[in-house]
């Protein structure tokens, strides 16, 4: 019996669409095994399957349709057949087409039958449901009484099993799925329930402290399992379908959960492999240890809080043990978050000068009455056994020196003076230096392959009670990993108040302790504001950016006590042509600000003397009212006091790392715009402007290398001299590591950061204009537009091009060469940074198999991220084109399919340049092996790729005796297992390719991996630039008027062939 094909073919054999959308008779197909002497009807030697499926349509009765590999069909009756099993899983079933069907359209409350998913394939059967209540937790959201207040709790079932991190469950004697669902439904505790009809304990549950994640799974897959999530409704989301309860919305678990905060809300998110949930507290409310701004089962860390919160960092202590570091990197990433930095020397808690500063990371939480999170990091730390926590040490792959994944986290050039440990009498009087790692001694051990460190700490051991290690990150284990978070208010969570206003309900403050209540935080953007003046011609008008934030109130102009609202206070600013901020406080008195009178506006909470309130900025805009780009007004925009005059006595507002800022006065007049984002500019397209700095809310994102630092004091000098340096395309500055630029082809991505969360932190990308280029706007400059960099760009390809993106996620740098030209290749039509890969047949190129390889270099990356990265490179994970796909040592010439691992013109290319390729640790590749769901064999991504030609080959490796070769004809696509392999282990559903120097021929095995184990490089294949549809060189070049110099073939070392000639040609 074949294997089971398990796919519910959305349209049926035969497709008869419904145009009005109303429901009608379809059939569901799979592929089974029925025990066909319960047949109500056998017709030997139908014409085709349609012909059986038609006898079913046209037979009232018929529930079934059944067609077997020798064409005869079966019809079974309404009661006459109960089971449909998977291909393979029945040995007395014949193996065929299935067909399913409903029965009376014209009653659809009797007479029913109902298929379900069982291990063995499908069940059937018979009678009247009970009436729906509440839509009985069905699928098919929403429902007719979904908004009854009786139906304001719901059970949303998923396809799913228990994630990583879930902790002790609890378990009821639910007999059947429908039981145990019900009971988590009228049990306030409980918050996940599961059900597993073939275990000795079916039905679990977990509360809302207990579970963070669920692994995704298909619905075959499940074999007999259930799993649903209890959601709070709001009069919104009781609207929504299902796949729209769980797409990243917040949910209020007050009254209706237990062992959430008071004043607190959950989110439900979907990612490809997790459905994911948080707990976020009120931003205003103190819960012992969860420093205001920290969320639920994180504890706050910040040297001095009350007098320093900007240096806060909310720290998870996760307690998982033979987790690899790879593992806890993935996790520390989903649960929105970076693997922690030690913060200054002495870092670990327990200490005996805990009140003298609150910075320490805490090893558990077993304070007594100070507790809140029971199962938070390591609760018999105390006993004195060692303890090992990843943390976010790695090494760099450029200066071969460790480094932080945050090192912003770290706290330097202060003098807190008094460090301890538990069991330490005396104190330690320290400076704390940035970058701290506090190894232990004979560490860092730097043998290769040993690229992240753990902190290895014991209980009162001798100060400071840790050290840090070196080790493997794919293999060695430790009992756990720190995980380290920024505020909510930095990171775009919506604040508590906004949860609570859609549920109509404001829970009580009080209470530190977990009870039948909720939690969280935060500070975020509005963006409707509170005076909804619409401008209808289009007009700039005056209008008011609505934020929450601390100021002084001892320098505001105007006092105004006890105003009847906000709308009132903002409208007295709007009268007042001299104002130009607006503050009403918590107890609604309302301060007025005239020019000149304000310079600083904080964020919430971080202003120890200001007074927490409403912000309204007034702006000079034509922007609608009620959809404010706040991002944009309150970053570097100037105002006037007069509308008549726009070139004096204005005033700024600019974002800075506390908050906003305001400066006054006339600004000197724009050149080049001052490379702001008002474009174009009046004189955009003067000739000293052909180059401008596109000014962009982002940070350097994946495959960035090689930055090189500037001295520069400030955002302004940076990117001045980023635009003055031929050598530089993209610069960024923060203050932590000041100014840093790139050489064009060393940046590809730029992650999009919000506005708000870029901290005083300033990122650029330089664009060459040309005459049509220079009258865009900023958006248009970076949507998707190809420029030409020659002669403006230093170290470029001389007949090059480049191409801007922006998308959801990144602003995206691609390179492309002149189609047409021979760069030290065979081939043309490869974009720059890719090797092409093709067959000769009679020493003629097959053009027809022509593709382009990049092997990208990339330690410790997971194939989920390296087919994300791939994809938005516009490629595919690369196939096996062929045996003997590697070259190694360039012996085997007479094939130029086979790729290469390094290549002299890109040093980043694969193994890069020099001989590394020769490490006896060998390297590991992703490739695009992926296990189909269906079959469960493994696969290509692009099998399309495969060559096939039946042409023999000769090819060979690095073992072997030069002049020695193997004939391999090409006709099969190819997979070239090791040994054992392909390992058919759950959950091991990707594929590598393991390269080892002096392997036996050919010198690499493919070997199955878990998704999210990691690699050291990963194969990207390209079509070429034709096929993606790049527009030819000599049409960019066009725009630019250039005519450039063709060579009949350029240098091999052309990437290092700086151009910079005066003349065009």
């Amino acid at each position: 019996m074949i294997l089971l094909l398990f796919l519910f073919l959305t349209t049926p054999l035969t497709c008869l669409d419904s145009e009005n959308n109303q429901p009608t008779y379809k059939f569901a197909i799979v592929t089974g095994a029925v025990d066909v002497a319960n047949a109500t009807t056998t017709l030997p030697n139908v014409a085709s399957e349609d012909a059986c499926v038609d006898k079913c349509e046209a037979n009232a009765n018929c529930v079934l349709a059944f067609v077997s590999s020798s064409l005869t069909c079966y019809l079974f009756d309404y009661g006459s057949i109960t089971a449909v099993s998977k291909n393979g899983t029945n040995g007395t079933g014949e193996a065929g087409t299935v067909a399913f069907k409903p029965l009376n359209a014209n009653d659809t409350t009797k007479n029913l039958w109902k298929i379900d998913t069982s291990e063995g394939g499908w069940t059937i059967s018979y009678a009247t449901p009970p009436p729906v209540i509440c839509g009985n937790f069905a699928y098919n959201r929403p429902y007719p009484d979904s908004c009854n207040p009786e139906c304001d709790v719901t059970m949303v079932q998923v396809n799913a099993v228990p994630g990583p991190l879930t902790r002790s469950q609890m378990t009821d004697n639910a007999s059947s799925w429908e039981e145990c669902m019900s009971f988590c439904h009228g049990e306030v505790a409980c918050f996940v329930a599961q059900y597993m009809d073939d275990q000795s304990i079916q039905c679990r549950w977990w509360s809302i402290t207990e579970i963070f994640f669920l692994t995704r799974m298909e619905a075959q897959d499940m074999q007999g399992g259930h799993m649903a999530i209890k959601i709070p409704l709001s009069p919104v989301s009781c609207k929504y379908t299902t796949e729209q309860l769980l797409d990243d919305k917040y949910y209020l678990p007050y009254n209706k959960i237990l062992y959430a905060f008071k004043r607190s809300y959950i989110r439900i998110r979907t990612t490809p492999k997790y459905y994911k949930f948080n707990q976020y507290m009120d931003e205003n409310q103190q819960y012992m240890r969860a420093i205001p701004g920290c969320e639920s089962d994180t504890v706050g860390s910040s040297i001095g809080f009350r007098d320093d919160p900007h240096i806060l960092v909310c720290v998870r202590l996760v307690s998982a043990p033979n987790i690899t570091h790879a593992a806890a990197n993935e996790l520390c990433q989903e649960l929105d978050g970076k693997l922690m930095t030690e913060r200054y020397f002495g870092f670990l808690s327990p200490n005996d000068c805990f009140e003298y500063f609150t910075g320490s990371m805490l090893m558990s939480d077993t304070g007594g009455a100070s507790q809140i999170y029971k199962d938070y990091g390591f609760t018999n730390y105390g006993d004195g056994k060692e303890v090992k926590i990843w943390m976010g040490a790695e090494k760099d792959n450029t200066t071969q020196s460790f480094k932080w994944q945050a090192p912003e986290w770290a706290v330097g050039n202060v003098d807190y003076s008094k460090v301890c440990t538990a069991g330490k009498s005396k104190v330690e009087n320290r400076v704390f230096e940035t970058g701290q790692i506090t190894w232990a001694n004979g560490q860092p051990d730097m043998t290769p392959g040993k690229d992240c460190a753990y902190l290895k700490a014991q209980y009162k051991s001798e100060f400071p009670t840790y050290g840090f290690y070196t080790a493997r990150c794919d293999n060695e284990v430790a009992d756990g990993f720190a995980c380290g978070n920024l505020q909510t208010n930095k990171r775009g969570i919506p604040p508590f108040k906004q949860i609570a206003d859609e549920y109509g309900v404001d829970p009580p403050f009080g209470g530190r302790y977990r009870q039948v209540y909720m939690i969280l935080l935060l500070f975020l953007f509005l963006t409707t504001p509170l005076t909804c003046l619409d401008s209808e011609n289009n007009q700039p008008t005056y209008k008011f950016a609505i934020v929450t934030g601390a100021v002084d109130v001892a320098n505001a102009t105007t006092t105004i006590p006890n105003v009847e609202s906000e709308d009132a206070c903002v409208d007295k600013c709007e009268t007042n042509a001299n104002c130009v901020l607006a503050f009403v406080s918590s107890s609604l008195t309302c301060y007025l600000f005239d020019y000149g009178s304000i310079t600083a506006v904080s964020k919430n909470g971080t202003n120890g003397t200001g007074e927490t309130g409403t912000v309204a900025f007034k702006v000079y805009t034509n922007q609608p009212a009620c959809d404010l780009n706040l991002q944009f007004l309150l970053n570097g925009k100037n105002y006037p006091l007069n509308a008549n005059d726009t070139t004096k006595d204005l005033w700024k507002i600019d974002t800075s790392e506390l908050g906003w800022t305001i400066s006054y006065g006339t600004p000197p007049p724009l050149i080049c715009g001052n490379f702001t984002y008002n474009r174009p500019y009046p004189d955009g397209c003067n000739p000293e402007c052909d180059v401008t700095m596109v000014q962009v809310n982002a940070i350097p994102g994946p495959l960035s290398a090689d930055d090189i630092k500037q001295d520069a004091e400030n955002w302004n000098d940076c990117m001045y001299a980023c635009h003055a340096n031929l050598a530089c395309f993209a610069t960024y500055f923060d203050s932590t590591v000041g100014c840093r630029w790139w050489n064009i082809y060393k940046i590809w991505f730029f992650n999009r950061t919000e506005a708000q969360d870029m901290q005083g932190a300033h990122m650029a990308i330089k664009i060459p204009l040309s005459p049509v280029s220079c009258k865009y706007t900023t958006e248009q400059l970076l949507d998707d537009k190809y420029y030409l960099p020659y002669n403006r760009i230093l170290a470029s390809v001389k007949r090059g091009f480049f191409r801007m993106r922006t998308t959801p996620k990144y602003y995206k740098f691609s390179a492309y060469v002149d189609e047409k030209f021979n760069y030290g290749f065979h081939y043309t039509g490869c974009e720059f940074g890719t090797v092409p890969s093709a067959t000769y047949t009679n020493g003629v190129a097959n053009y027809d198999e022509l593709m382009c390889v990049s092997l990208v270099n990339t330690p410790n990356i997971t194939q989920v991220a390296a087919n994300e990265l791939c994809h938005e490179m516009d490629g595919k994970l690369m196939t096996e084109r062929h045996a003997g796909f590697i070259s190694d040592e360039g012996q085997c010439l007479s094939s130029f399919g086979r790729i290469v691992l390094n290549v002299p013109m890109y040093p980043n290319y694969g193994t890069k340049l020099g001989f590394n390729y020769q490490n006896p640790r060998g390297y590991k590749i992703w490739f695009g092996l992926e296990k189909d769901k269906s079959t469960h064999s493994f696969k290509w991504q692009a099998p399309e790729w495969s060559i096939v030609n039946g042409q023999t080959y000769q090819m060979c490796s690095a073992a072997m005796p030069k002049q020695t070769y193997v004939n391999e004809t090409l006709n099969k696509i190819q997979f070239t297992w090791g040994p054992g392999e392909p390992v058919m282990v759950d959950g091991m559903d990707c594929g590598y390719m393991q390269y080892m120097y002096k392997s036996p021929y050919p010198g690499y095995s493919l070997k199955a991996a878990r998704c999210d184990d990691v690699a050291d490089i990963f194969a990207c294949g390209h079509e070429t630039q034709a096929k993606k549809g790049i527009p030819p060189f000599q049409q960019i070049a066009d725009e630019y008027g250039r005519s450039l110099k063709t060579h009949e073939r350029e240098a091999v070392f052309w990437q290092y062939q700086y151009y910079n000639e005066s003349a065009t040609s």
